[in-house]
């Protein structure tokens, strides 16, 4: 076909563009690990490229402290790895059972509280971003009320219904009523089965 390309300079051609795009490929995607290696070969020290993460300490303690002794066998059911998700009362709520002081009881109401208005935050959102209906926003607003149950009627309610009154006024698609809301917050006691 070409007689002016012999095979060996054909063979070389070949191995140049590969030797070429493998080069490409290793400086692209392979940068950092090839800096290492040519400084590992070459006989420098080795710079720290990732920073020591310290992680934040758990707010509860996953495990026990580890006892001495012979070993016990436990059924699955009480072994654990820190707090509960689903609350061991009846009644639905989820405060610390053996609550020493009011302190305790305050900062889990605190700690409820962020969560809830981060939630509702998002909720408030959505509803405004995809023009959705009064009964969307009640549908969602039972099912994040029901994860806090503790809110309900404590000083937190009001100023996550405050919140949303000032964040939907004018800007969802329907009109919100304190009738509507109390509404909705009572809505939550019970489950919802759908």
């Amino acid at each position: 076909m070409f007689h002016v390309v012999s095979w060996t300079t054909y063979l070389l051609g070949i191995l140049l563009l590969t030797l070429f795009y493998y080069l490409f490929v290793g400086i692209t995607f392979y940068r950092k690990e090839l800096i290492s290696s040519i400084r590992r070969l070459s006989g420098h020290p080795q710079t720290a490229t990732n920073r020591s993460v310290t992680l934040p300490e758990p707010e509860y303690q996953i495990m026990g402290d580890a006892q001495e002794g012979p070993a016990q066998v436990i059924d699955s059911e009480e072994f654990s790895f820190g707090p509960s998700e689903i609350p061991d009362d009846t009644d639905g709520s989820s405060l610390p059972e053996q609550a020493g002081t009011a302190d305790e009881v305050n900062a889990h109401l605190e700690q409820e509280y962020r969560a809830m208005k981060e939630e509702v935050k998002t909720l408030v959102s959505v509803i405004i971003d995809g023009n959705e209906s009064q009964e969307s926003f009640r549908m969602l607003f039972v099912l994040i009320a029901q994860k806090y149950p503790d809110i309900r009627n404590s000083p937190y309610q009001e100023i996550i219904s405050s919140l949303l009154f000032q964040e939907l006024q004018g800007r969802a698609g329907f009109e919100l009523g304190q009738e509507d809301l109390q509404a909705y917050w009572n809505d939550s006691l019970t489950p919802q089965n759908a």
